[in-house]
């Protein structure tokens, strides 16, 4: 069992009570699935699939308002409309800056991240620059991820950084967590190896790196019980996927029944 303490960023949005000062992750786990609100609350709709039309993002995000969820993340193409279908829900949404494989230059990220935000978005998802990262110009990486998060913050969004940890030694994972925790990130989110074993491993490593400085992102299929339990028990703060409304719809009838 490992005991952490939630960031206000993410805390006061899944739980309101003495939990969310300091907790464990069985308890967190308990109380994030004690209902389908709680659950929602942890839960990040994706839709990044670039053939997704208008028709398409509006349909899902219509379903998505059924739901308290913490974000909508899409395409900067259709911020604008997310926003626009989600405007009163509560539901925020997000974008991708600087994605795939954060190979984009810095300051291209820095006008996708502020034209993202005027657009209505308030979570970030940005890529690490893997590059870099494997060639040990972690000053780069760290510099990179900055500008990033000095834009989004300067205008109260969140920031999360992917970093694809499939590709990456357990040594260059543990530095990569160091890294983006130095340029104040909100959440990490590992891309891993397809798979529950290969995803809770790397969550649980970037637990321990992080403690309690930042939210924990798994970005894995997550459409069962069983699944958001184990990711969450590994340490996750927020289940994110484009099948996570299967995971809810699912839930409806059991919320009530707490894990074992």
């Amino acid at each position: 069992m490992m005991s952490i303490a939630m960031p206000q960023s993410f805390a006061g949005r899944l739980l309101e009570d003495p939990l969310a000062a300091t907790f464990d992750t069985d308890a967190f786990t308990r109380a994030v699935l004690a209902t389908t609100q709680s659950l929602a609350a942890a839960c990040e709709l994706v839709l990044v699939s670039p053939d997704l039309s208008a028709e398409d993002v509006t349909a899902a995000c219509e379903l998505a308002a059924r739901y308290p969820l913490a974000c909508v993340t899409v395409n900067p193409f259709w911020i604008g409309l997310a926003h626009s279908v989600l405007s009163g829900t509560g539901i925020c949404v997000g974008a991708v800056a600087g994605s795939p494989g954060g190979a984009t230059l810095t300051h291209s990220k820095r006008d996708e991240t502020d034209s993202a935000i005027r657009l209505g978005a308030r979570e970030i998802t940005t890529s690490m620059q893997l590059g870099a990262l494997k060639g040990r110009d972690f000053t780069v990486v760290r510099s990179d991820l900055a500008a990033v998060v000095d834009v989004a913050h300067g205008a109260g969004a969140l920031v999360t950084a992917t970093i694809e940890a499939r590709r990456l030694s357990i040594e260059e994972k543990l530095r990569a967590a160091e890294i983006c925790l130095a340029a104040g990130v909100d959440f990490l989110a590992p891309e891993s190896t397809r798979g529950v074993c290969g995803d809770t491993l790397d969550i649980s490593l970037f637990r321990g790196v992080a403690g309690a400085q930042c939210g924990i992102k798994t970005y894995q299929p997550v459409s069962t019980r069983t699944g958001a339990v184990e990711r969450l028990r590994a340490g996750a703060s927020r289940l994110g996927g484009a099948r996570i409304l299967e995971l809810l719809r699912g839930y409806e009838d059991q919320a009530t029944c707490p894990p074992r």
